[in-house]
């Protein structure tokens, strides 16, 4: 294991060594298995530990009593007992082989004593290695070494047999030949334009939550480029039929991020917001990520009417998208469709000297009341007051009453 940096192996001894221990001379194998293999391959430290052991649920569970602040067993039936210490989350599974039914992505599950019937039943070859603790020995049936220092992307068996066991694989090598740079092999290609239509199989709930996370890589395009042309995307956001091409994104963590991932995504295949809230609320995307993502892109569409705006016209669009303007420019960006430096100098203007949003109303509506009375008047005289301060700008108070005291009066 040379290429485990010797600071990372200290730091997971501290995490994990003394529970490894506990397995080892209770006589149970206990590995390291995944994610966190992989990226200490690759020299980075994997927040997420996976463990796979011979031992079974029930053993288990006493062997890190004791020692876990929390364990829960709601996965035992599957052969996982989650645990917490301090503050890390561990699972720990029973080595296990999977057998699938043609029409469904649930398995049943036979527990095993070899490391290597878990390891093969593992999405792809970089994922499908072990590492034994406590001799830090590498287990690697399958060439995912290899693999990953020639950034090739291989499932452990057949690729058909493993898209067609678990379809949401086909989506989960976008986000790996993304997040990691990886190549698929011609086979894989073929397999999933072979078994695209399987991903029906998968809850909507599962697609967008893999497709949140392709998203959420640092260049997500190279997946999704991947999916458009296996047929795949179209399959799972409704519109990309092979007409329409993938822009460029930029990925990112955060939430602010992830909707404009979204509305980059969706704009060219969407003529409003609501449509593309709809959509997300179909394909079974939070409600908040829905509205956001919708107001972003019925934002870029209102910029992208203006020609030569006015100042009123300007500070309209800020009154109403002025949050989601930033990310507004940036789908705009992603399609060239950048405004006029003119027409970004006037934004620009109102922003610096008048508020992200524009001029606001000094008033609120039970001052207003005061002025106009109760009734759809107040209603008519919100839409006053908005299209007045749109005209000429800040106003203070005072001035806001008198010009409603004006216009009621007219």
């Amino acid at each position: 294991m040379e290429k485990v940096l010797e600071a990372q192996k200290l730091e997971l001894d501290l995490q994990i060594g003394a529970l490894a221990h506990k397995f080892d001379i209770a006589g149970y194998k206990f590995y390291l298995v995944g994610g966190v293999v992989r990226d200490l391959l690759l020299g980075k430290l994997n927040d997420d530990i996976d463990v796979t052991t011979s031992a079974e649920p029930d053993v288990i569970v006493k062997l890190v009593s004791g020692w876990a602040d929390a364990i829960w067993d709601q996965g035992a039936k599957f052969g996982t007992i989650g645990i917490r210490k301090n503050s890390q989350i561990i699972e720990i599974t029973t080595h296990r082989s999977e057998n699938y039914v043609s029409n469904s992505r649930k398995p049943s599950v036979e527990f095993s004593k070899v490391v290597e019937d878990d390891l093969s039943r593992r999405d792809f070859t970089v994922n499908s290695m072990a590492i034994s603790i406590p001799d830090w020995e590498l287990i690697d049936p399958f060439g995912g070494q290899v693999d990953l220092e020639r950034k090739v992307l291989r499932t452990p068996l057949d690729p058909e047999v493993s898209f067609s066991d678990d379809p949401l694989r086909m989506l989960r090598a976008a986000r790996f030949m993304a997040g990691y740079q990886l190549v698929p092999g011609i086979d894989l290609i073929a397999a999933v334009e072979l078994l695209r239509d399987r991903i029906s199989i998968v809850s909507k709930e599962r697609v967008i939550e893999e497709l949140k996370k392709l998203l959420k890589v640092e260049s997500p395009t190279k997946g999704l480029l991947f999916l458009e042309q296996t047929g795949l995307l179209g399959l799972v956001i409704k519109g990309y039929n092979g007409l329409v091409s993938v822009p460029e994104l930029a990925g990112n963590d955060s939430s602010d991020e992830l909707a404009l991932s979204w509305a980059t995504l969706l704009y060219p295949i969407v003529t409003s917001g609501e449509q593309a809230r709809v959509l997300l609320v179909d394909m079974r995307a939070s409600n908040n990520l829905a509205k956001k993502v919708g107001r972003v892109i019925e934002a870029t569409h209102q910029i992208s009417s203006l020609d030569e705006a006015t100042e009123p016209e300007v500070r309209r669009i800020l009154f109403f998208w002025g949050d989601e303007f930033p990310e507004s420019l940036a789908v705009l960006k992603a399609f060239k469709k950048i405004p006029s430096q003119k027409l970004l100098s006037l934004f620009t203007h109102i922003i610096e000297s008048e508020g992200n949003r524009g001029p606001q109303s000094p008033l609120d509506g039970n001052e207003i009341m005061e002025i106009v009375g109760n009734g759809p008047i107040v209603g008519k005289a919100i839409n006053y007051l908005n299209t007045h301060i749109f005209q000429v700008g800040l106003i203070s108070r005072e001035e806001a009453i008198k010009a409603l005291e004006d216009w009621s009066s007219s």
